[in-house]
């Protein structure tokens, strides 16, 4: 909640929070608010079939990730007006989800979220209140190149490693080839299957990293 309200995460902010007189705590504004935007999500094919494998963006990245994918989202869609489904508003803040979810999976698997998060925090909410203020924007965020997601791909599948961090010879799968997985199995609308009870089970798939270039690049470069 402080992130939404104080547009920060520390945890002086959080301490804070309980003296906000600004803050409607008997009608759960917030909670709302989260609900609004899961149902917005859920009208999206990518993330009706990432939910399907009931695994959640903050257990296979962090807390700060799952955060500011979130405040980003409420803040855009409230920027927006709420926009109606038939609106060129709507179709930008739908893309916007998807930019942004592709955005922080990619920065999660880079580590970039090591470090200063309270700086990186706000820079991601900043340029979404920049994108709906400026009249020479558009309201749509900026995705990332084919070329980023085709280095770290191409690193991944020569060398079994992501920014020069070993991912692929463990026994049990690493936590970034699980979220790299499920983002391309959401994308190619795989639902999770009913004879598979957990992502351990999928332990044989690691072997499509030795073909990674022909099917996976293929895939993700067409995320859009």
């Amino acid at each position: 909640m402080s992130a939404y309200y104080s547009g920060a995460i520390n945890k002086k902010e959080y301490s804070q929070l309980p003296d906000s007189c600004e803050i409607d705590w008997e009608g759960l504004s917030f909670e709302k608010k989260l609900m609004s935007i899961k149902k917005q999500l859920l009208k999206i094919p990518l993330f009706q079939y990432w939910s399907s494998w009931n695994k959640s963006l903050l257990s296979l990245t962090s807390e700060v990730v799952a955060i500011t994918f979130l405040i980003s989202l409420i803040k855009d869609w409230e920027l927006k007006k709420e926009p109606k489904p038939s609106s060129t508003l709507y179709k930008q803040f739908q893309m916007n989800c998807i930019i942004l979810f592709d955005q922080l999976i990619y920065e999660s698997l880079t580590n970039y979220w090591n470090g200063s998060i309270e700086s990186k925090f706000k820079k991601s909410i900043n340029r979404i209140i920049n994108i709906n203020s400026h009249e020479d924007e558009s309201g749509s965020l900026k995705p990332l190149t084919n070329e980023v997601w085709k280095s770290l791909l191409e690193e991944l599948n020569d060398q079994g490693t992501i920014n020069e961090r070993d991912v692929s010879s463990n026994k049990n799968v690493s936590k970034e080839v699980k979220l790299l997985l499920l983002y391309y199995y959401s994308m190619l609308n795989i639902k999770f299957p009913n004879e598979l009870n957990n992502m351990k089970s999928l332990i044989m798939i690691i072997q499509f990293l030795k073909a990674i270039s022909s099917a996976i690049i293929i895939h993700l470069l067409k995320r859009m």
